[in-house]
């Protein structure tokens, strides 16, 4: 049994810290809109959400959600392709312990405004 459990520990680990971007969601956007207002909008979402207004902390192998008074999630004004934003942070690891569960990205487009999220993927399993 002590095996199982350290075994799924080390995945649990591994699984959490994992640099990937699992879900991403692109959207347009049309109509009288600025960039900040969309931001300010993505910002008043998260405060709304029980997950995105935690981290993750990591102690002696178990992790937990610990609430936080403010989101580690980002919101990002990005003139880029949404393929080259994925791209790129496909390779950047998300900050959990810092409550970094999403990354929207607002791209600026003639008439309209593109909306990215990508989100990292937790599953957290009964302790062994």
């Amino acid at each position: 049994m002590k095996d199982n459990k350290t075994q799924a520990q080390a995945m649990m680990h591994t699984f959490l810290f994992e640099p990937n971007v699992y879900t991403a969601a692109l959207v347009t956007l049309k109509g009288d809109l600025t960039a900040e207002t969309i931001k300010a909008a993505i910002q008043k979402t998260y405060t709304q959400n029980e997950t995105t207004m935690s981290r993750v902390v990591l102690e002696n192998g178990e992790a937990y959600f610990q609430a936080v008074k403010e989101t580690g999630c980002k919101v990002m004004v990005d003139s880029r392709d949404w393929h080259e934003i994925m791209h790129q942070n496909e390779k950047d690891t998300f900050k959990i312990n810092e409550g970094e569960f999403i990354r929207s990205f607002i791209i600026p487009k003639k008439e309209e405004f593109q909306g990215l999220t990508g989100r990292e993927y937790i599953c957290f399993s009964a302790p062994l």
